[in-house]
């Protein structure tokens, strides 16, 4: 994949989290099942998503969250060499904080093409913290290289994580 692909996942980031953060204060929160939420802003902010990568790449595949979106075709699955790239997204990655108006939420969108993720883009709104990755090319945060620390010992690290409650 490409900086047109990635300028593309970006832009559609960005749209999404502009319907995330315009229904921030106004949400309508239904469920899905027990203990899993889906919010006016998760549905808007896919189709926003949706209409941008789909209407720039009509034959690539595409998985998101919400609305029975979230099968790919079996070809995508297998992994198969033809199949059609296919567009991974989460359009409220932590609805759970959106909900409870935390600021740990983003956008995510990722790339799968040829059996494997090629790009990938973490928005978080809140921040304004764009998060990128092309597979070969590194990461970056807001067109910042990445890297790890060094640490190679684990007494000296900071390791976090969170378990969902129940």
């Amino acid at each position: 994949m490409d900086t047109a692909h990635l300028r593309l996942a970006v832009d559609a980031a960005r749209a999404g989290a502009a319907e995330l953060m315009s229904r921030r204060d106004h949400r309508v929160v239904k469920e899905k099942g027990p203990k899993d939420l889906v919010t006016d802003a998760d549905l808007a902010s896919q189709k926003a998503i949706r209409d941008m990568l789909v209407g720039a790449y009509p034959d690539y595949a595409f998985v998101g969250e919400e609305e029975g979106e979230n099968d790919p075709p079996a070809n995508v699955r297998a992994g198969d060499p033809d199949a059609p790239p296919c567009w991974v997204v989460d359009p409220l990655d932590g609805t759970i904080n959106f909900v409870h108006r935390l600021q740990s939420f983003a956008v995510s969108i990722g790339l799968y093409a040829a059996g494997k993720m090629r790009l990938g883009v973490i928005y978080d709104p809140t921040r304004d913290e764009m998060f990128t990755a092309i597979d070969g090319q590194g990461a970056h945060c807001n067109d910042q290289k990445m890297s790890a620390s060094g640490c190679t010992a684990i007494d000296e690290s900071l390791i976090a994580c969170s378990f969902r409650a129940g």
